[in-house]
């Protein structure tokens, strides 16, 4: 499975991304599954992608299949074995949509006052693991997003300056970062 986070800056860029994320080497050879989010979506928080998936994505709109394309013999999902090197993927596009970006909902958060209540009872009321933040991660798992976001944003600012679009995504557990320059 590949994410890709995106800030969007034209009308396609998504679908770009997308088709861009299934023909690397690394996406072509056997990914099934090509994931586009937002930027204020964190790539490396399935509960952050599946939640973009599910209020940002229209299947009948925002997913495309490619098939018949490169795949491993490995893949235990093609059969007979002589159908192995051939494959498919769905391109999933859970970005909000271009054309409704000054007008698309906002995200909402609890009232500061409604999550420390929570906060102060999560193991009276018999909740597991650590009090997540406003944005589902763990206290420190938040801390540690805010800081490579900032970093992001920075680089960001950076790179509007050069002309330069950044996604960032994930390939299986092995994060890397694409650099793509725009004229």
């Amino acid at each position: 499975m590949t994410v890709i986070s995106l800030e969007q800056r034209y009308a396609g860029h998504a679908a770009q991304a997308l088709a861009l994320a299934a023909q690397v080497p690394g996406g072509a050879y056997y990914t099934k599954w090509i994931i586009a989010v937002d930027e204020d979506v964190d790539p490396t928080d399935m509960d952050q992608v599946i939640w973009a998936m599910s209020s940002r994505c229209n299947p009948i709109d925002d997913v495309d299949i490619l098939r018949n394309t490169w795949s491993t013999w490995l893949d235990p999902t093609q059969n007979p074995p002589e159908k192995r090197p051939y494959g498919s993927k769905a391109l999933i596009n859970a970005c909000k949509e271009h054309r409704y970006l000054p007008v698309f909902s906002k995200r909402t958060a609890l009232r500061k006052e409604m999550y420390d209540k929570v906060a102060g009872e999560w193991k009276k009321l018999g909740l597991p693991g650590q009090v997540p933040d406003g944005a589902g991660r763990s206290r420190k798992k938040r801390k540690s997003f805010i800081t490579k976001s900032a970093a992001s944003s920075r680089a960001n600012s950076r790179a509007k300056k050069t002309k330069v679009s950044r996604l960032s995504y994930t390939l299986g557990a092995s994060p890397f970062s694409c650099h793509a320059c725009r004229e």
